[in-house]
């Protein structure tokens, strides 16, 4: 019976009858929503996509090589290269703070003996002016840098002067100028070529 019913339906076929295959309008417009954002962001978004792959390549890769099923014995490992390098770095570290203290006590005992210099100096000090000698010394600490030979107080250089002896820059005048103040004046500043000011 089945086969007279198809047979039936098809028979009565009209073709005036125009069929609307009508679309749901929410299909229709994320369609045209997502043509549209490919049309205008297409290149973005396959760059995107292609960067989304590459790094969860790298990470899962990444993550294979560090998983535990690998490193159980790299964890002792590490565990007893960790423990070596922190006992070195505290056995360095007591041997600079040994060091350390070994240089205080030198400066300190340093510094004590400049201490005891100085009293003694002031001690000394205070002994000749009780005699009458002068509170202090001002000679004894002092040494002379250049000994005079000769007994005149200016001395000549052999370099050849750079500038007369006679040339004091706070007169405005020179003796090669013969009366002039400056023979040299810079020209007149002034803007560019028209108009505006200058």
């Amino acid at each position: 019976m089945d086969d007279e019913d198809r047979v039936e339906d098809v028979n009565d076929f009209d073709p005036d009858v125009v069929l609307n295959d009508r679309k749901p309008g929410i299909v229709t417009d994320y369609v045209n929503l997502s043509i549209g954002l490919l049309q205008s962001y297409g290149w973005y978004i396959l760059f995107a996509i292609l960067a989304i792959v590459y790094l969860h390549n790298k990470w899962s890769t990444a993550r294979r090589k560090n998983s535990p099923k690998n490193n159980t014995a790299g964890i002792e490992y590490e565990s007893d290269t960790a423990l070596k390098r922190q006992e070195a770095m505290e056995a360095h570290r007591d041997k600079l703070q040994r060091e350390l203290d070994v240089q205080a006590a030198v400066v300190a005992e340093q510094q004590r003996a400049k201490t005891e210099e100085k009293r003694k100096h002031l001690i000394d000090d205070w002994e000749r002016h009780q005699q009458g000698q002068g509170y202090r010394s001002k000679t004894a600490g002092r040494v002379d840098e250049k000994p005079t030979t000769t007994g005149s107080t200016t001395k000549k250089s052999d370099k050849p002067s750079l500038r007369k002896d006679d040339y004091n820059p706070l007169t405005g005048e020179s003796s090669s100028n013969s009366g002039e103040s400056c023979s040299y004046r810079p020209g007149r500043r002034s803007g560019g070529g028209g108009g505006g000011g200058g």
